[in-house]
């Protein structure tokens, strides 16, 4: 992002979201990688080609952290805009107008007649050019429908987090690595399956047995665990969805420098 014609309070508040969403990443990473709080455990029997992997609970993670983390990072992304938004007003408005401008913010709606209703207003604060450009990025013009929108996406779960934590869950996903040791690197047929899943502890993550039992010398199965947002159509992760939000904000800030 070029900051050098951005507003300060803009800058500051997508840095301050990177500090937040930085410290959620190394939190995670030490509960999920580092062996911190789960670990995956083998049963084996070999003579039968056997193995059974089940992962352990050490210790239960930080949710709660995690949880105010992403609300920090989610607020001060949402906050730029409302940075953005004023300095875009005070740009057309030279005098310092502040009268009637408790509800100037960076306008997000989900249809069209909520934002028509609010056009004049909008115009009269921050210029038919900004308004066009904001009304191009309202989450009722995208393409996939608001729903898709990583805007309404922000604007919703930044209301969400000012009444109710944004508790997260650790899942099980569905790239874990299978690592099987044969003899002579004969090649090995297993039956059995690796799962997606909430965790529980104890919880059998990957049933294994192989055909040629006398073939196969060790096996590992590497567990690929990440935090996600349950409440959406399917596991959504929160890092990367954190990382587009911070992303789509900038570039909205950058698309708005030639007006300020």
């Amino acid at each position: 992002m070029s900051s050098a014609n951005l507003p300060l309070g803009f800058v500051a508040k997508v840095g301050r979201a990177k500090e937040h969403l930085d410290a959620l990443k190394s939190s995670i990473e030490s509960a999920t990688v580092g062996g911190e709080c789960y670990v995956v455990v083998k049963e084996a029997n070999p003579d039968a080609g056997e193995y059974v992997f089940r992962i352990r609970i050490n210790k239960q993670p930080p949710i709660t952290e995690w949880s105010l983390l992403i609300g920090d990072c989610l607020h001060n992304t949402r906050s730029a805009l409302d940075h953005l938004f004023w300095a875009l007003l005070l740009k057309k408005n030279t005098g310092g107008l502040t009268k009637g401008t408790s509800d100037a913010t960076f306008p997000i709606t989900r249809e069209w007649a909520t934002f028509n209703g609010r056009k004049k207003k909008l115009e009269g604060w921050v210029g038919q050019q900004a308004l066009a450009m904001l009304e191009g990025l309202q989450p009722y013009k995208s393409a996939g429908g608001w729903n898709k929108s990583p805007l309404m996406f922000l604007h919703d779960f930044d209301i969400t987090d000012k009444h109710k934590l944004l508790l997260p869950a650790v899942h099980i996903l569905n790239s874990g690595q299978i690592q099987t040791q044969t003899v002579e690197n004969r090649t090995v047929i297993f039956d059995g399956s690796a799962v997606l899943l909430a965790i529980e502890d104890n919880a059998i993550i990957a049933n294994l047995k192989y055909r040629t039992p006398q073939d196969v010398v060790d096996v590992n199965y590497h567990v690929a665990l990440d935090v996600v947002f349950e409440d959406q159509p399917g596991p959504l992760r929160v890092v990367p969805t954190l990382e587009r939000l911070i992303e789509v904000v900038e570039g909205v800030g950058n698309d708005f420098i030639p007006l300020l």
